[in-house]
C-alpha cells in the first residue's frame, strides 16, 4: 500500500460526542429552535483546529476520489486487562458512523478536500489501549479495489 498523501496524528483520547448526539432542540414562541451542546461544538472545534494545524503549509483544497482510514484508541479499562503497546477492539459507544461524521465534517471545514462527499472508500476502526491516541489516513485520486462480479453479472453477496 502506497503511504497517505496526509496523515494526521493527534496523541490523547479520541473525540467522543458526536455533533448528532449533541444536539437539541426547544420551541420558542412556537418556532422549533434547534442547537448543539456545548462539549459537542468543543469537540468539533478541537478537531477542526487540529486538522488545520497539522495541514501543510500552502495546502489547497483538493478535489477527486479520496480513501481516509480512522484509527482511533480509547482509554482501556480494567476489566480489558491490556498489557503494553496492546489493542482490544472497543465495541461500545460511541458510535464509528457519527463519529466518522463529525470527523469528516471537520477535515471539509479544514479545507482537506472540498466536500466530504468525495470520500469514497472509508475503513474505521475503535480500539482500546493504554495510550489513547487516533489517526486519520488520507490518499487523494487512490485507486480503488474492482469489485468482483459473476458470471451473470452481479457483485458477490448482492445476488
Amino acid at each position: 500500500m502506497n503511504p497517505p498523501d496526509l496523515l494526521f496524528r493527534v496523541d490523547g483520547i479520541p473525540p467522543r460526542r458526536t455533533l448528532q448526539a449533541g444536539r437539541g432542540a426547544y420551541v420558542d414562541g412556537g418556532t422549533v429552535r434547534f442547537y448543539t451542546k456545548a462539549g459537542a461544538r468543543a469537540e468539533a472545534w478541537q478537531m477542526l483546529a487540529e486538522f488545520r494545524r497539522q495541514l501543510p503549509a500552502g495546502w489547497t483544497a483538493r478535489k477527486g476520489a479520496v480513501r481516509v482510514q480512522v484509527e482511533l484508541v480509547y482509554p482501556a479499562t480494567q476489566k480489558d486487562r491490556v498489557t503494553g503497546e496492546e489493542l482490544v477492539p472497543h465495541a461500545v459507544r460511541p458510535d464509528v458512523d457519527n463519529l466518522v461524521k463529525s470527523l469528516l465534517d471537520s477535515m471539509t471545514k479544514a479545507g482537506v478536500w472540498e466536500d466530504d462527499g468525495q470520500v469514497a472508500a472509508l475503513s474505521v476502526r475503535k480500539w482500546r489501549g493504554r495510550r489513547p491516541r487516533w489517526a486519520v489516513f488520507v490518499w487523494f485520486e487512490a485507486p480503488l479495489p474492482s469489485p468482483t462480479v459473476s458470471a451473470q453479472g452481479q457483485l458477490p453477496g448482492m445476488e
